[in-house]
């Protein structure tokens, strides 16, 4: 713009826009929006006097922090420019930096002012939403229930800078209130985050909330797991002014879980390697673990008759009742063995034994096995038993049988016991 233009603009445009609105701050604007003149109501409003804005754009007041001459990016500006030359108007809600350091809302309205010879500059009015916020008391009380919220809670406006910073978010990142408020968001991140962190922002203001679990940093350089929700909010006009998001701190829960699947993997490692058979069974006899062991016998005895089968699994994969169904499935002369073996389970479920021992033979394989059966209880809060079967070397019981042949077993002596489930 030249000299004799902008004196002409600022004499007979600019000069009835002051007289039209005394109460509002009028600035004039180059073409390119760079602050040609700035009055006294503009003055008042922010606190800066002409001297300190004339020569920048109007974005310069976009800024945060100490920083002194940062600018908006600049194809915000020219897209607020393009759209006001266009439609004839730009309308725009900006929380912008004040002299006394303080970041206050205004309306901006940008207006095109035309020449014969076309466009001369731009009028900008600003106005302050001061009044159209909460009452003192109303922004105490949200305050101190957005500060009571133990997690994270962080508003942005839709230039990305904060907003809001509860003291929630303090402690799960480490930055204080005063370092984040007015400051883009991005700045806690590397350069390289910047470009998909402005996506992020896109993509909620334009209504896609987002709710899931990931890593984020802290100020120290560490790592912490959040379960977040961000979503955009809206003025009292409806207008979309920023987003909004919530996080809560999950490190200690992840850990937990990490250390949770490390001992049950430790446990696991454990029960596989002994060679018995064991489950795990919880107060009401149903099996909660088992080991490698009990599940290879469970799938070689998958081989029988199908009644067999089905009687024999359910006491024999997790969630199934152990008791009553262990040996019902190898017929009559078992009946009283495994009732003894029921009781002697749940005599140690109850306290009543700290310990049960049973001798037996299974006839579920092609040759009779020999097991001894352990039940011992498990010292914790929720209780139950650990169920082990020790295969016993059946060839020594075979021998067994047959010196109890040759010497002829006495009446209702150990060998005609053994006999008796053998022969079954």
């Amino acid at each position: 713009m030249s000299s004799a233009t902008t004196s002409q603009v600022t004499a007979t445009v600019f000069q009835q826009l002051v007289s039209a609105l005394p109460d509002q701050a009028l600035i004039l604007l180059s073409p390119a929006g760079i602050v040609e003149s700035w009055n006294s109501g503009a003055e008042d409003l922010t606190g800066y006097v002409a001297a300190e804005v004339v020569g920048h754009s109007y974005s310069w007041l976009y800024r945060g922090g100490d920083e002194q001459t940062p600018e908006q990016p600049q194809e915000s500006t020219e897209t607020a420019l393009a759209a006001a030359a266009s439609s004839g108007k730009a309308r725009l809600k900006k929380r912008l930096l004040r002299k006394d350091g303080l970041h206050c809302w205004f309306e901006l309205t940008l207006f095109p002012l035309r020449e014969a010879a076309g466009l001369v500059g731009f009028g900008l009015s600003m106005r302050s939403l001061d009044s159209q916020q909460p009452t003192a008391a109303e922004v105490s009380r949200d305050s101190q229930l957005l500060g009571s919220i133990r997690d994270a809670v962080v508003a942005l406006d839709l230039d990305g800078v904060v907003t809001y910073w509860n003291d929630g978010a303090t402690q799960l990142y480490g930055y204080s209130a005063q370092e984040m408020l007015g400051q883009p968001y991005a700045r806690r991140y590397p350069e390289s985050y910047h470009a998909g962190l402005a996506q992020f922002i896109r993509d909620r203001a334009c209504g896609q909330a987002f709710t899931g679990q990931f890593y984020d940093l802290r100020k120290d350089g560490s790592f912490v797991w959040l379960d977040a929700r961000v979503w955009r909010y809206y003025d009292e006009k409806g207008c979309v002014i920023g987003i909004l998001g919530v996080s809560h701190d999950l490190t200690d829960a992840k850990r937990a879980e990490s250390a949770q699947r490390e001992k049950q993997e430790y446990e696991r490692a454990v029960l596989d390697s002994i060679e018995a058979q064991i489950a795990v069974l919880d107060r009401a006899g149903e099996i909660r673990r088992v080991n490698s062991a009990w599940r290879a016998f469970s799938v070689a005895n998958a081989q029988k008759s199908p009644p067999v089968q089905e009687v024999s699994s359910a006491g024999r994969t997790i969630g199934g009742c152990y008791l009553s169904q262990h040996g019902s499935a190898q017929g009559e002369a078992y009946t009283q063995t495994w009732e003894s073996a029921d009781a002697g389970i749940r005599s140690v479920l109850s306290g009543e034994q700290p310990r049960f021992e049973l001798e037996y033979a299974s006839t579920l394989a092609r040759q009779p096995r020999w097991f001894l059966m352990i039940v011992t209880p498990l010292e914790t809060e929720d209780g139950g038993v650990v169920v082990a079967h020790h295969e016993r070397v059946t060839a020594l019981y075979d021998l067994a049988l047959d010196d109890a042949d040759a010497l002829g077993s006495r009446r209702g002596g150990r060998s005609t016991k053994i006999h008796a489930l053998v022969d079954a």
